[in-house]
């Protein structure tokens, strides 16, 4: 982070197939760690179009606001922060970490049938997301830059579970095949 004449800024090394997607006065997600977990809005500033033949990088510097929500006191130079650039929209089928049962090795969920009986199911997961609210959307990264205790992490679920279907999800209560759900019609 330096500071620049009129407040600080950001200053990142981008990855060069993301330079097409940026533009000045763009707002993006930052976040400074040290004075606080929270996002902020962060402006592209300036974008350095020359890149870095060793790393394949350019430089994208980011004007940040006087005040940081959250903040414990004012950012000052030489602090470290990033910023996040929306690589791509993707479709994921996630699930809140909470709902997985570790049996041994095995990422295990609940599935609701439609009748209300619980059936046990083994899981395939990949990465694991952390959610960042900002202005009204849901921005999901898999960096720890957000990570404090209480932010609920999202695991990418690969095979095992179709997008329509219910998993019960009780981190309190043990679950086991053949249960039904409370309030669940009998036939």
């Amino acid at each position: 982070m330096d500071e620049a004449t009129g407040g600080f800024e950001l200053t990142a090394q981008v990855d060069e197939s993301l330079l097409s997607e940026l533009r000045q006065g763009q707002p993006l997600v930052a976040v400074i760690p040290s004075l606080s977990h929270e996002p902020f809005a962060a402006t592209v500033a300036a974008i350095v179009g020359r890149v870095d033949p060793a790393s394949r990088t350019f430089k994208l510097k980011c004007a940040i606001p006087a005040t940081i929500p959250g903040a414990g006191g004012p950012p000052r130079a030489g602090m470290f922060g990033r910023v996040f650039v929306p690589a791509r929209k993707a479709h994921k089928l996630l699930l809140p970490e909470t709902c997985l049962v570790r049996r041994g090795d095995l990422p295990t969920v609940m599935v609701a049938g439609g009748d209300g009986i619980l059936h046990f199911r083994v899981v395939k997961t990949g990465a694991s997301y952390l959610a960042a609210e900002f202005h009204g959307q849901t921005y999901l990264t898999d960096s720890e830059a957000f990570d404090v205790p209480g932010r609920e992490r999202f695991v990418d679920v690969l095979s095992g579970l179709a997008p329509d279907e219910a998993v019960a999800c009780d981190a309190k209560a043990t679950l086991r095949d053949g249960d039904r759900l409370a309030g669940a019609a009998t036939k």
